[in-house]
């Protein structure tokens, strides 16, 4: 088919992709109606990362927890090579270096995350395989990366020998609590190599406030450490080294605090002027010394008030979200501790607003209340204390709907209000006669409001030509602007020019492979015709095509924004969603379409070059949702009419383009754009 008709068939206009949306037969869950596209922005939040409270706040009465202090905080050290290291001490001789480690998961960790401690760093050190030795710690598994006991250089992709591997890891203990981490380096003679210094490293942790096991949790021997010493590692979470000090002969002879010149902000560790520490391909967002404080509310009546006023777009159905981090110690009976949302400049106090929050009641047990004016009404069942202080840090949510209803959550348990007034100022704070011993940490409000793009509708069937005049000769090739069209990598038009060659193609797709409108939008309709290039048993599994959209960034990795994608698997083609859900699905965002549609299958020709197999895809995305629709370009036009599957829960406004990965290869014959936001 040719590409105007496919444009004339499958509604140009939003009046079309409205008739084609209504055909989806699934029940809507209460929404307010919208055509536009949600964006989420944090309005407000506050980690208390100063000594000094911040002029967020227009009253305090609280004061940070004693347990607050400064740390080198590695921020999602996903840097691959990245080192900071010390250089206030150069290991020349049996030492130990000791530091507390708290070690804070951003997401859930993969098998292949790890932290290390290495040795034998230099001013020439460029990556951490320039270490001599890495003691490389994952959730619950120590070992040591070391070629040869010591033999080499450098550390190598197979250095991990025949070196003993450990379960029992500091870094899994870490992650429950802040515990101290000490490193003893014993020298035990030289290496008849090189004559360098090699030693017995021992290992032992225990918790901040404890006491120094007897036995060590791992050991190695033969291992050459001379040198500066300091930490890498890859994965998305948060590490926090504070009180690092190094001893010799229970003496301490080098320490860093971390603390900044005036007791405020961050400072980059590691920077040219730093005499102490050099960073290695770390950027200063990364790597820098931070104020680990937190707020204790041990007073009864008392109050933090900002100085921010909420101001919700009623146009989104969960305009807001407002989350806080905290650890329960003790709530006496009758003692309350929450938030309270629309507070005004003659509001009196906390309870005159809507607050909700955990009340203490007798017998250790504690319930969820909704007071108004100072009255509940509404209050939860008895619930034993214990559900508070299962976990160190525990974090309550509110998120507020655009009908005055909220949803309170603590735990995994959720509780229900209406007529929740959120517009105002908002409080943190306590309730009650009896002071509770409760901390709380990072506020935030997470802010959603809808924005629509005006950009103009784009449509390309790669027919463009252009001429190139050298002397007497003529040169003919196809031709796309890209003022107006983003090509990535590892896409192309055709090298060699036919007349009927009127395609772009995607060969052996990488994560920056896209196609698509430089320009941005937030709800409309995109069409495009692909044909694979690729035999279906000699394809790679999980090689995937797909549309994303919501993209801060044109040539932001598709699987990091919302992404529908047509993925190949050993049962046959899956729809798979990034960063959204399946409607009806269970969970897993995957729609196995091949259980529904078998005889849909992008990589389903056998010998693409004697039997191509074209497909038409069209996705219809507006109100945070995209119908998907395709069919076999060789079938009948109502193919196309069927819904094949709906995605939900996505932020929309955005860079959209055409991605591939997985070594994905195919032609793209025709791509359209139909803006259809109001």
């Amino acid at each position: 088919m040719k590409f105007q008709k496919f444009l004339n068939c499958f509604g140009c206009v939003t009046m079309a992709a409205a008739v084609v949306v209504a055909a989806v037969a699934i029940p809507e869950r209460k929404t307010q109606p919208v055509s536009a596209a949600v964006v989420d922005s944090t309005a407000f939040a506050e980690d208390f990362s100063t000594k000094t409270t911040s002029a967020k706040w227009e009253k305090n009465d609280f004061s940070l927890a004693k347990d607050s202090y400064y740390s080198l905080r590695i921020n999602q050290h996903s840097t691959y090579g990245g080192i900071i290291a010390y250089k206030g001490y150069e290991i020349d001789g049996s030492c130990e270096i000791r530091f507390d480690l708290r070690y804070t998961e951003t997401e859930e960790s993969a098998s292949s995350d790890w932290f290390g401690v290495m040795f034998g760093l230099t001013e020439e050190s460029s990556h951490f395989v320039y270490s001599t030795a890495v003691v490389n710690c994952k959730k619950t598994l120590v070992q040591l990366m070391d070629d040869g006991d010591g033999e080499k250089e450098k550390i190598v992709a197979n250095s991990y020998n025949d070196h003993a591997k450990f379960s029992d890891s500091f870094v899994g203990a870490a992650s429950k609590e802040q515990i101290t981490v000490s490193i003893n380096l014993s020298y035990t003679g030289k290496r008849t190599l090189d004559d360098a210094n090699l030693y017995k490293i021992d290992g032992y942790y225990w918790a901040i406030d404890g006491e120094r096991p007897s036995l060590p949790s791992f050991y190695y021997e033969n291992v050459a450490c001379d040198g500066w010493f300091g930490f890498s590692g890859m994965s998305k979470s948060i590490v926090d080294i504070s009180n690092l000090q190094v001893f010799e002969r229970e003496t301490v002879v080098a320490q860093d605090n971390f603390e900044t010149a005036d007791g405020e902000g961050k400072r980059f560790v590691g920077a040219k002027s730093d005499e102490n520490w050099k960073s290695i391909s770390y950027k200063e967002s990364a790597v820098y010394a931070y104020y680990n404080g937190r707020m204790e509310a041990g007073k009864a009546n008392g109050e933090m008030v900002s100085d921010f006023y909420v101001d919700v777009d009623t146009r989104c159905e969960k305009p807001f979200t407002f989350n806080v981090e905290t650890e329960f110690s003790a709530l006496p009976t009758g003692s309350c501790f929450g938030f309270s949302f629309g507070l005004t400049e003659t509001t009196d106090g906390l309870g005159d607003g809507c607050f909700i929050g955990v009340q203490g009641e007798e017998n250790g047990r504690f319930s969820v209340v909704y007071k108004k004016n100072g009255e509940v009404v509404k209050q939860s069942q008895l619930m034993s204390l214990s559900f508070l202080q299962v976990e160190r840090v525990l974090s309550l949510q509110f998120d507020g709907f655009y009908d005055d209803s909220g949803v309170f959550t603590v735990n995994g348990y959720t509780f229900a209000v209406e007529n929740f007034a959120v517009n105002g100022k908002f409080a943190i704070g306590t309730l009650g006669t009896v002071a509770p011993e409760i901390f709380f940490d990072n506020v935030q409000i997470i802010d959603r409001y809808y924005t629509a793009s005006y950009a103009a509708n784009k449509a390309i069937d790669f027919s463009g030509l252009r001429e190139t005049v050298d002397g007497e000769d003529v040169y003919v090739d196809r031709y796309i602007n890209e003022r107006e069209w983003f090509i990535g990598s590892n896409v192309s038009l055709p090298k060699i020019y036919r007349a009927k060659d009127k395609y772009i193609q995607f060969v052996t797709s990488s994560t920056a492979s896209f196609f698509g409108p430089k320009a941005i939008y937030s709800e409309f309709i995109c069409r495009f015709t692909l044909t694979v290039i690729q035999n279906g048993k000699d394809t790679d599994e999980n090689t995937s095509i797909g549309l994303s959209f919501g993209k801060v960034a044109r040539n932001d990795v598709a699987t990091e924004s919302p992404t529908v994608a047509f993925v190949k698997t050993a049962g046959g083609m899956i729809l798979k969603g990034y960063h959204c859900s399946l409607r009806d699905g269970d969970g897993s965002a995957t729609f196995k379409q091949y259980e529904t549609y078998p005889e849909l299958n992008f990589w389903s020709s056998e010998n693409w070059e004697k039997s191509p197999v074209t497909y038409r895809v069209m996705m219809v995305v507006r109100g945070g949702k995209a119908y998907v629709y395709y069919a076999n370009a060789a079938s009948p036009d109502s193919e196309m009419g069927v819904c094949r599957a709906v995605f939900e829960g996505m932020e929309t406004y955005g860079c959209v383009t055409l991605s591939a990965w997985g070594g994905a290869s195919f032609r793209l014959l025709d791509f359209a754009i139909t803006n259809i936001a109001v």
